[in-house]
Parts: structure tokens; C-alpha cells; sequence
């Protein structure tokens, strides 16, 4: 975790903290190091690793602005792709000009257990949305083709276990082929929906 000049964006100072544990006490470590210098802090930038109740209530504790890159499953990024995920794809009155992204904002509480509302900002990629949408599908297909071959070869398939949510094989009953291998287009098409959204919490 790195400290940086408001000025120019130079390191002044950083805290080197077990990656997996995710708690304040890295960023308290660091804001006490840098009160010991008379060094305040102006804001904080977070990644996901760092998506905790503890860490923006301590950080509101003194007054700390920041900006929090949401992980799936939080209260606030799935209340805002609830409300806006089916209107916000090529809305042209939400384009962010100059990016590949359209963006909205709206306040929600950030977590479950948070008693008021931030504002959240939720985005869709369209170009790595679309990249990441057709890697899944093109992978899914293959293996389902390959699950296929395996079935018409007289062999069980096997589903790779990231595949599960949408590849089943069926066992049938009689002479001939074992398996039918279906797809779930409808979780398919769900996990497809989701791709390139991202939100932050302010």
C-alpha cells in the first residue's frame, strides 16, 4: 500500500501487508506513520481487496475521503445493476465521452449492514464487456463440443467444474449414445448480461 503526493502523484511512503487479509489495520498503519510526520491525508484510492465495512467506517471515522472499487455481491453494485444494468448498455445520454464506458449514478447504502447511503457509480465497458462475453461463450462451446466428441466416442464426458453453472450431462437409459449434454442458456445468457459492469462507492 503505497502513500502518494497530492501534487505530483510521488511515492512518499508505502506498508507492505499479508495479501488474503483483508482489514484497516494496513491503512491505519500508514495514516499513523504519516500523522507522526505531520503528513495529513486527503483521500484514499481502494481496490477490491480492501471492500470492507471495517476499513470505510474507519476511514469516515476521521474524515477520510474515498473512492472504493466494488466487489460483486456488494449491497450497493447489486442494487445499482438491478435498477439500471438492462438500461445503462449503449444509453447514449450516459456515454463518459472519450472512454469506452457509460456510466450512472445513484446513492445506495455500500453494504448490508451500512446505515446510510454513498453515492455509487456503476459503468459498462462496452469493449472488454464484449471481449470477456465472447471469450465465455466461445468456451463454452468448446466445451460443449468437447463433450460431445467424448459422448459419440463411447467415453463419459467431463464438464470442467467452471463450466457446471451451464453444462450438464444427462445420462439416458437404453442402448446407444450414454450422455445428452445440454446447455443453460438461461444461466449462460445471465453471465453473459453481466459482463463490463464495475462500480465504485464515493
Amino acid at each position: 500500500m503505497y502513500a502518494v503526493s497530492e501534487a505530483d502523484g510521488t511515492p512518499i511512503t508505502y506498508v507492505e501487508y499479508r495479501g488474503g487479509e483483508v482489514d484497516s489495520k494496513a491503512i491505519k498503519e500508514i495514516l499513523t506513520f504519516l500523522a507522526a510526520f505531520g503528513i495529513s491525508v486527503k483521500g484514499a484510492i481502494i481496490d477490491k481487496g480492501f471492500c470492507t465495512k471495517g476499513v470505510t467506517d474507519y476511514l469516515e471515522e476521521k474524515g477520510i475521503e474515498y473512492i472504493l472499487m466494488l466487489v460483486s455481491g456488494t449491497s450497493g453494485k447489486t442494487s445499482m445493476i438491478d435498477k439500471y444494468a438492462k438500461s445503462l448498455r449503449w444509453k447514449v445520454s450516459s456515454y463518459i465521452r472519450g472512454t469506452d464506458y457509460f456510466g450512472v449514478t445513484d446513492r445506495f447504502p455500500i453494504f448490508g449492514s451500512s446505515d446510510h447511503d454513498s453515492y455509487i457509480h456503476l459503468f459498462f465497458d462496452w469493449k472488454n464487456g464484449g471481449e470477456r462475453a465472447i471469450s465465455l461463450i466461445g468456451n463454452i462451446y468448446a466445451a460443449y463440443d468437447a463433450a460431445v466428441e467424448a459422448v459419440e466416442s463411447g467415453k463419459a464426458p467431463r464438464i470442467p467444474s467452471k463450466y457446471e453453472n451451464y453444462l450438464n450431462a444427462v445420462k439416458l437409459r437404453g442402448r446407444g449414445k450414454r450422455y445428452r449434454i445440454d446447455i443453460d442458456y438461461e444461466k449462460l445468457q445471465a453471465a453473459v448480461d453481466m459482463k463490463g459492469f464495475s462500480a465504485i462507492a464515493t
